[in-house]
């Protein structure tokens, strides 16, 4: 997700939520559990711009990942964002957590609009730190296949049943 308006000024200052990420799934990787990638991890960028910029990134073993359709969230609070895969908390980030040099408020920058993005993104930094280091060509193509994506908003009292509605 990134922000509607970059009210804090550019790339990362303005933020940036991951609402689910995961470098070469299924690939084979000595160092992984069960032997292959099939690590999901949520990130918040945030901070200065980049080079200057900071990240906070929580990741989760999902093996069930590699079978079938999962779905995965956040529940975007005022002060707090909660991560989910298939329903259940895996990842809580709070206010003090994170900051930017654009605002002195608490919960900036991401006390602002945000729009959705679907991607499937090849490369980069994170796949370079990760397994066996770098993408796995050996597998293409990719696919990327989403059922459904839906917007919840929540009233006053959090994030219960109760107080939610939502809306495809």
């Amino acid at each position: 997700m990134l922000p509607e308006d970059n009210a804090y000024g550019g790339w990362a200052a303005s933020g940036e939520i991951d609402i689910m990420e995961a470098v070469n799934l299924g690939t084979a990787c000595d160092d992984c559990p069960g032997g292959s990638e099939s690590t999901i991890l949520g990130t918040l960028h945030f901070g200065d711009l980049w080079p200057n910029n900071s990240l906070d990134s929580s990741e989760m073993y999902a093996p069930e990942v590699l079978e079938g359709f999962n779905t995965f969230g956040i529940v975007w609070a005022p002060n707090q964002i909660e991560w989910t895969f298939n329903g259940k908390v895996f990842a809580r980030k709070a206010a003090d957590a994170w900051w930017s040099a654009g605002s002195q408020e608490r919960g900036a920058p991401f006390d602002q609009p945000f729009h959705l993005i679907l991607n499937l993104a090849i490369g980069g930094g994170l796949p370079e730190r990760r397994g066996q280091g770098g993408v796995d060509m050996n597998d293409f193509p990719k696919n990327l296949e989403i059922d459904w994506v839906r917007v919840w908003q929540c009233g006053e009292q959090g994030n219960s049943d109760s107080a939610c509605s939502g809306g495809e």
